[in-house]
């Protein structure tokens, strides 16, 4: 635009030297102030064009630097766009990266939660089945005629008392033993004695009542030891029935003790790997959120990159 108006102000002012110059052809000696006609007009209206030229050009220049002043700060500005980008998809990448090593992680956990539900299931089942047996032993130690709590204990204190009376009995049927030898060794010394005297005299008639009073003991001697003998039959299988019975609530009792150390270290690595899972997901969630945002971000900085890249 600047230029035509150039050139159309350059042709108006050759037109009008070509009038001048004819008209200085034909009033050539006319007019002797023509020369000052000449020189007013000049002076009126060719400074007029040759000012608005330098003017426009002038301000075409200066609006030429500002734009090449625009330029390069719209470059400086998406060279800086174009870096923060790099770096943001830089920061994308680590991010994937580090989402791809924690996959494993996390499918440990998702595997480590399954096998925590499954220990809890298992746990659930042998705190039911503890508890069937606790039932059926006080149900059985009822039938028995045991209705105390610490039937354990009691069952050790009755075992106790039996093995005492057993020895007790024992120790008395010793003595007997020892008694009824002695009473024998005795009767048979008076026998001996009756058999070599030659006839009865009082004092022979005074150990032979001797010799009954010993025999009626020792027929009582007898009939107590076999007494003692038939109870303490009755009592063994009672007691074999018991340390049996007690056996075999120590190894359900031992058994139910190892698995409940075990359910408790279940449950300590459960509720370990519990806190872990929850750390973890809460870093999860943390990153995704750092990823969101620094999505936004780089979506953001692209349609900047775009508008000023349209823009220049």
């Amino acid at each position: 635009m600047e230029v035509m108006l150039e050139r159309k102000s350059s042709q108006r002012q050759s037109n009008r030297e070509k009038k001048h110059r004819d008209l200085q052809r034909e009033v050539s000696g006319g007019f002797q102030d023509y020369g000052d006609i000449q020189n007013d007009y000049l002076d009126e209206r060719v400074p007029t064009y040759v000012s608005s030229s330098y003017q426009n050009r002038k301000l075409s220049e200066d609006k030429d630097r500002h734009l090449q002043k625009r330029v390069s700060e719209l470059q400086t500005q998406v060279q800086r766009l174009e870096r923060k980008i790099s770096l943001l998809n830089n920061e994308n990448e680590s991010i994937k990266k580090r989402q791809d090593e924690k996959k494993p992680l996390e499918e440990k956990i998702k595997t480590l939660k399954k096998r925590n539900a499954e220990l809890a299931a298992i746990a659930r089942r042998l705190e039911e089945k503890a508890k069937h047996l606790q039932q059926e032993n006080i149900k059985k130690v009822k039938e028995d005629g045991h209705g105390h709590p610490e039937t354990d204990h009691l069952k050790k204190m009755f075992a106790r008392q039996r093995a005492k009376d057993l020895s007790e009995h024992a120790k008395a049927m010793l003595a007997k033993d020892r008694e009824i030898e002695e009473l024998r060794k005795k009767c048979q010394e008076l026998a001996d004695q009756l058999s070599n005297a030659e006839f009865l005299g009082p004092e022979n008639v005074q150990m032979y009542e001797e010799k009954e009073e010993l025999i009626s003991i020792i027929k009582q001697a007898a009939k107590e030891r076999l007494t003692m003998e038939k109870q303490i039959a009755k009592i063994k299988p009672n007691v074999q029935a018991d340390t049996k019975r007690l056996k075999e609530l120590e190894s359900v009792n031992e058994a139910l003790q190892n698995e409940v150390v075990k359910l408790s270290k279940a449950k300590e690595e459960t509720e370990r790997l519990e806190i872990e899972f929850t750390q973890k997901k809460i870093e999860c969630e943390r990153l995704n959120k750092e990823i969101e945002r620094e999505r936004g971000r780089s979506r953001h900085l692209v349609s900047d990159h775009h508008f000023v890249v349209l823009r220049c």
